[in-house]
């Protein structure tokens, strides 16, 4: 597992962002991205994340130069822990038939008991007698993130691919990359898609 990728999103209306960075685990560097937009034909709503965004992330996905194409993509969402168990990451993983991670800041479902505040820690999130995914302890001290299978992994798999992109920050390296990247390329444009969607809405 040499090159995991990292993919953020944005959306607003029938208008979604999509970036995906590419980081080289050996040399401990980034070595590509690309933002992408697309238009949807099902707004954000809740539990639905990937009907909106999915199309981006993939958009940008197709874009990378096939000798930087990821091992892993750690997505910005859940996988297997979500209310269907099959939530964003899981969605990117069976389109491109490339093994996914989700990881999230919030947890949607389950339970999971105090995980240590040392790096690396984690404790399984539970709902029932299932085991979804993990509250991992990403960077010491820091909240704990939720990461879950996506597609062709396991959940120590999972785990350990996050891990190995982690450093001193609470994302991991790719997704922390992609996230800052979307957020330079496409505020402005997003604006203007506010600003006439806004004025679509107010003319209905």
């Amino acid at each position: 597992m040499r090159l995991i990728g990292g993919a953020a999103h944005a959306s607003h209306g029938l208008c979604g962002w999509g970036c995906v960075a590419v980081w080289d685990a050996d040399a401990r560097r980034d070595v590509a991205w690309v933002v992408a937009r697309e238009n949807t034909s099902l707004p954000y709503s809740p539990g639905r994340l990937a009907y909106s965004v999915s199309p981006a992330i993939s958009a940008a996905l197709l874009r990378l130069p096939e000798y930087v194409r990821p091992d892993v993509l750690l997505v910005h969402g859940h996988g297997t822990a979500h209310p269907r168990r099959f939530g964003l990451a899981s969605h990117l993983g069976m389109i491109h038939n490339l093994t996914t991670v989700g990881v999230a800041e919030k947890l949607l479902v389950g339970t999971h008991e105090p995980v240590p505040a040392r790096r690396g820690e984690w404790r399984p999130v539970v709902v029932g007698d299932e085991v979804v995914g993990a509250a991992v302890r990403i960077r010491a001290e820091a909240k704990a993130m939720y990461v879950s299978p996506g597609w062709g992994c396991d959940l120590e798999a999972a785990i350990d691919a996050v891990m190995s992109a982690a450093s001193r920050y609470r994302w991991p390296e790719p997704i922390r990359t992609a996230r800052a990247r979307l957020k330079a390329a496409h505020p402005r444009r997003l604006q203007l898609h506010r600003d006439r969607w806004q004025r679509k809405m107010g003319d209905a």
